[in-house]
């Protein structure tokens, strides 16, 4: 005969089944903090720690018994009289604890000894035979019968029969069932029957669950608690939820939208579960707006433009429809910029946006000046998997000198532009990469001085390496021109620098007229690969090797160099010092470089 052990979710279990219970839960926690226990078992073995020693069993196992074994918790000076109940009620304890792997008959020869400094026992466990699933049979039925996600999670979870049973996989089934359903939206969901049947002496077990879904709930009404903005605007960050199946995602989904924005400081999201004839989940959003007005201060260096001084304005809130702009100004001795924008929320907030920009640049490199006044308009979408995309209108007025040649040139460019990124830290990622690919371009028949084509492709990938990461960079730029020195700087490519190819100066690489001016060139290519290793528990030591040029069509001529740097990962990104030593036979310094940054 089988022996059934029903489990219902609204009942408190008594006797057996309470014993069975509490030492399921202490086999769950040890299988996750199994490192504890062979730390207190070397602690042991020191003088006036009482030592139980466990032999015959697998390392879980045994931390169970451990757990479960009242004996081990008695200090030294416990009574004599305490100690020998628990030697002689340590036999149930190890039936108790061996239960959940599936141990019905172990057999235990034990030893006790209460030497100085403190007691001691040892025990030698046979477990005996373990049983093993000759029938598990999960059922759904209602909505969820036929929900993939539901079927994929039975396939990944269900054991095979035949396999050693654990108490664990039983249990762990009927924990995701109710997870995954409440996730999903099936709110009155509940078994119908769930059964663990054993037999000792057949040495099997069987599981019965069968799961009845009900139906599945939609979003209801999205109702949001706020008086700073039109309630239409608010409303369309919602537009995807209502009438849609009930999904715990979607729901993240629009708290991380709402916050993301910039336009609130709270974002308090709420599904009402509470009885609905309807089958509906209403969903309360309350919102605190950020403060209208933000101000940005500070300073910087670099070594590609020494030190640099950073102002700001943010206007978050110009009207209740979610207009937002800012201006900023950077100024350094190599580059100095200002600009505004102003942004419109379009159709979609939590995706899509409308970004007026306008700014004035001034540059100063190598033998290269230019003063450039700058406008476009850009549609930013936020699309799936990380990826951001920007058509963009673009014009430029822009004065330039580049070694001799000396220019006035105005472009109206086109271009699109998308950007992917994924990583496991925003600020110091062990694994993440980065993917930018920009296309514009300029005619004559479009009020551009030159005819032109302009592609840029920028990648980054982390991976980890040993103890440390592996940082592979590299860029790739590639220009259609027929007569280049029409061109402005803003358009030409230039390598070199802290995120270039270190060990030269900023904006070195790049062909030179006759008079041996840095002039720019039609193509790029860099490369990058680092090792950061940590030494401490904010520090790193690096070693790299760059390799890189700026080229027309005459030919590429590589620039190598190699060096070692050290990191400190500050708040807002890891600092970073370098050594680099150029590989061309006319270039024998170090060059020191200095950055700061996320790494992505």
């Amino acid at each position: 005969m089988f022996r059934t052990m029903q489990h219902t979710f609204m009942t408190s279990p008594t006797g057996i089944a309470s014993r069975f219970l509490q030492g399921f839960l202490v086999a769950g926690v040890l299988a996750v903090f199994g490192g504890i226990a062979p730390l207190l078992a070397a602690e042991a073995t020191q003088g006036g720690v009482p030592k139980v020693v466990i032999d015959g069993l697998e390392d879980k196992a045994a931390e169970n018994v451990r757990a479960i074994l009242r004996l081990a918790a008695e200090p030294c000076d416990a009574p004599s009289w305490r100690l020998r109940r628990l030697f002689q009620a340590a036999d149930g304890d190890i039936k108790e604890a061996l239960w959940p792997f599936g141990y019905y008959a172990p057999r235990a020869v034990k030893g006790f000894s209460a030497g100085e400094p403190c007691w001691s026992a040892h025990f030698t466990i046979d477990p005996g035979p373990r049983l093993h699933w000759s029938r598990i049979d999960i059922q759904l039925h209602g909505e969820a019968a036929s929900d993939l996600v539901f079927t994929k999670l039975l396939s990944e979870l269900q054991p095979k029969v035949g396999e050693p049973i654990n108490h664990a996989d039983y249990e762990a089934i009927k924990a995701e069932i109710l997870l995954v359903a409440a996730k999903r939206g099936y709110r009155d969901g509940h078994f119908t029957t769930h059964a663990l049947r054993l037999d000792p002496q057949a040495e099997t077990a069987e599981a019965i669950l069968y799961y009845d879904s009900g139906p599945r709930y939609r979003f209801g009404e999205v109702h949001f608690d706020q008086d700073a903005f039109d309630p239409a605007f608010v409303q369309r960050f919602s537009q995807s939820l209502s009438g849609e199946f009930y999904e715990a995602a979607a729901v993240g989904r629009l708290q991380r939208s709402l916050m993301d924005s910039g336009l609130f400081s709270t974002v308090d999201v709420k599904p009402d579960f509470g009885p609905n004839p309807e089958k509906q989940v209403p969903v309360n959003v309350r919102l605190v707006p950020r403060k209208r007005h933000a101000y940005l201060a500070g300073i910087g260096l670099t070594t590609d433009e020494g030190p640099r001084l950073r102002l700001g304005y943010e206007n978050r809130r110009f009207n209740s429809r979610g207009h937002s702009g800012e201006a900023a100004l950077r100024a350094s001795s190599v580059r100095s910029n200002l600009d505004f924008s102003y942004n419109i929320p379009l159709r979609n907030p939590q995706t899509e946006r409308l970004s007026l920009q306008a700014g004035y640049q001034e540059e100063h490199v190598e033998d290269t000046d230019s003063e450039l006044y700058k406008a476009s308009v850009r549609h930013i979408r936020h699309r799936s998997a990380g990826l951001v995309q920007t058509v963009f209108l673009e014009i430029n007025e822009e004065r330039f000198t580049a070694g001799d040649d000396k220019g006035n040139s105005t472009l109206l460019m086109p271009g699109v532009s998308w950007d992917w990124s994924s990583g496991d830290d925003l600020i110091y990622p062990k694994r993440g990469w980065r993917l930018g690919l920009e296309v514009k371009g300029g005619s004559k028949a479009l009020l551009s001085d030159v005819d032109f084509l302009r592609g840029y492709l920028r990648m980054k990938r982390i991976i980890p390496f040993f103890d440390g990461r592996l940082i592979g960079r590299g860029e790739l730029g590639y220009s259609l021109i027929d007569d280049f020195n029409e061109l402005p700087p803003s358009q030409r490519f230039f390598a070199g620098g802290d995120n270039s190819v270190r060990g030269y100066g900023y904006r070195e690489l790049a062909p030179r007229d006759a008079n041996d001016n840095v002039v720019g060139g039609r193509h790029l290519l860099t490369a990058s690969i680092e090792y950061d290793q940590p030494i401490a528990e904010k520090w790193s030591l690096a070693v790299f090797a760059d390799t890189g040029d700026a080229f027309d069509n005459t030919g590429i001529q590589l620039h190598h160099a190699i060096g070692v740097g050290v990191r400190w990962r500050s708040p807002v990104g890891p600092i970073r010092l370098d050594l680099a030593h150029p590989l061309d036979e006319d270039q024998g310094t170090i060059r020191l470089h200095f950055s700061l940054g996320p790494d992505l």
